[in-house]
Order: C-alpha cells, then structure tokens, then sequence
C-alpha cells in the first residue's frame, strides 16, 4: 500500500510538471497558435478562396506581405544578429503567407468550415398600437 501511495505522489509531481511545460509552450507560442486559429476555423475559406481569385490576393500580398516584411526588416535591422537583412524577413514572410493559404487548404480538404453567422435581420412584424381601423368595431 505503501508503495502505490509513493508512485501516485510521483504520477501526480510528474503531472504537475508536464501541465507546467505545457503551459509555458503554449504561452511562449501563443501568437502563432492564435494566428492559426483564426485562419483554419474562423475565415469561411469557401467564400475567400473565390473572392481571391477575384483579385483579393492583390490586397493580402500587399498588406500582409509588406506589413510583415517591414517588421521583420526592423527587428532584425534593430537586433543586429541576422546576416541578410533582406533575405530573412523575406523568407518569413513568404512562410507567414503560405501559412495562410496553407490552412485554407486544410480546411477545404477536411471541411473544417466555421459556423454560419447571419446578421442580417428579418423584417419584424408591423406593429399597430391600437390604431387600426377595422370598419363596424370603430364606432363611426
């Protein structure tokens, strides 16, 4: 009895361990879990992939392109440890873009689609507040 009671406080430390490694991957890489979060289940990609080929690509190529090659330009430009000061955020940001289409592809694939929203309205009923007229019943 001895013994199992042992091995249960060490099951348990070692479980207290794992959810402290856990939770240290998943804070350190939040952003990026974050990032695919948000393309894999919350972009409807069976409406995005046509507008892209609409022309929308022009659009996220530009701003996400030059929006994340300019941070990556500075932070290394900053940082001074990159060799290429071009080449790098360059590489970066063409994995960031393929990320996104790569989970557009996912979710095609797999059908991982997200759930219909609608937020349009209905046309409530008209309202009367008394005021109608129905022939006999309005006294005239």
């Amino acid at each position: 009895m001895q013994e199992l009671l042992q091995a249960l406080l060490e099951l348990g430390g070692d479980l207290v361990r794992l959810l402290g490694i856990v939770t240290r991957l998943v804070l350190s890489h939040a952003l990026a879990i974050a990032w695919v979060t948000w393309w894999l289940w919350l972009v409807d990609w069976r409406r995005f992939w046509p507008a892209l080929a609409r022309g929308a690509w022009m659009p996220l190529v530009l701003v996400l392109g030059l929006v994340s090659f300019l941070a990556w330009h500075l932070q290394a430009t900053m940082l001074g440890e990159w060799g290429s000061h071009w080449l790098t955020p360059l590489v970066l940001t063409v994995l960031l873009v393929l990320s996104v289409l790569v989970c557009g592809w996912l979710q095609t694939f797999f059908a991982w689609y997200p759930a219909e929203i609608t937020l349009e309205t209905t046309p409530a009923a008209v309202v009367h507040h008394g005021n109608h007229h129905t022939g006999a019943e309005d006294g005239h």
